[in-house]
């Protein structure tokens, strides 16, 4: 969720497909599904928002916030109430708000995530949703599944979906891999959610292959390349970066539906995390903006304006 043109002009901008260097005689056999591991992925992520932070940028400050806020998810995973699941195959993300205790689980999380260094509106804003009606904390929840946060909520949106991460995580974490198929229009295979941004992968057998990362779950699912996320097309794909952001960070845009998807490098920079390093390149979101591109999908964790 970001907002506000910003009178910038891109410096450099590369159309067409990045080159794939893959050694010949290499085939990549790609996995279609890594489902995640909640003992791991929040403790990695607090120490990629951290390095972030160290960097001289506008953001840090909030860098900082986040990574104390996935401190407190990896703190919390192992702990959350659980729900007894018994349907097999993918999560159904509003079956979740009909199964039970999801406000419950959401008001536990918030509870917990008090931070003595947190900004006062974000302590208010947590403060508050622990005390909130079990109804209006599992309409909040809603939102956030849909994509679509309440103006005037959202630092309370913040801490649902840091909760409905850990949750849907520990979920992702039990499903049979074997048993995923591709999601309509591009939806994690797991859970359903949009993808938060794609990466191309290092991984042994993997190699320079692309895989799109879930914004709630954290599962990753294997993409072909040059291929809109959005709409499929793979006509009218170009990739988009400036100057002042990391060569390992690109935008794909799809001039078919006019929108993007961050396009991450892990397999040159293995410490990048997709939800970190998506916010921290929020310039180049905003500079996307202003030249009438679409995010094809929110991060949970971006509420900045």
């Amino acid at each position: 969720m970001v907002d506000g043109p910003v009178d910038a002009t891109p410096r450099r901008e590369k159309h067409g497909p990045p080159r794939d260097h893959t050694p010949i005689g290499t085939v990549a056999r790609p996995d279609f599904v890594r489902l995640p591991h909640p003992a791991t992925i929040f403790a990695a992520r607090a120490r990629r928002f951290a390095e972030l932070a160290a960097a001289d940028q506008p953001l840090a400050p909030y860098l900082r916030f986040l990574s104390h806020l996935a401190d407190v998810q990896h703190r919390t995973q192992a702990m959350m109430p659980t729900v007894t699941r018994q349907a097999p195959g993918a999560l159904r993300l509003h079956d979740l708000l009909s199964a039970g205790g999801l406000a419950d689980r959401i008001a536990w999380f918030a509870q917990r995530a008090a931070m003595a260094d947190a900004p006062a509106a974000a302590e208010q804003a947590r403060a508050g949703l622990a005390a909130m009606p079990a109804m209006e904390r599992l309409a909040l929840a809603g939102a956030v599944l849909d994509g679509t946060y309440l103006p005037d909520r959202l630092g309370e949106s913040l801490y649902v979906a840091a909760a409905l991460q850990v949750h849907l995580t520990r979920l992702a974490s039990r499903l049979a891999a074997g048993s995923l198929a591709p999601g309509g229009d591009g939806d994690c295979p797991a859970c359903g959610s949009r993808p938060v941004a794609s990466m191309i992968v290092g991984w042994a057998g993997a190699n320079r292959t692309r895989y799109c990362c879930c914004s709630l779950c954290g599962t990753l699912w294997h993409v072909v390349r040059a291929r809109c996320t959005s709409c499929a097309s793979t006509a009218g794909i170009s990739y988009v970066t400036f100057e002042e952001q990391s060569i390992d960070i690109a935008a794909e845009t799809c001039s078919v539906c006019n929108r993007y998807i961050k396009h991450l490098r892990q397999d040159r920079a293995p410490e990048i995390d997709p939800v970190a390093d998506d916010i921290a390149s929020l310039g180049l979101d905003l500079r996307l903006q202003a030249m009438g591109i679409r995010r094809a999908a929110p991060n949970p964790l971006m509420v900045v304006h």
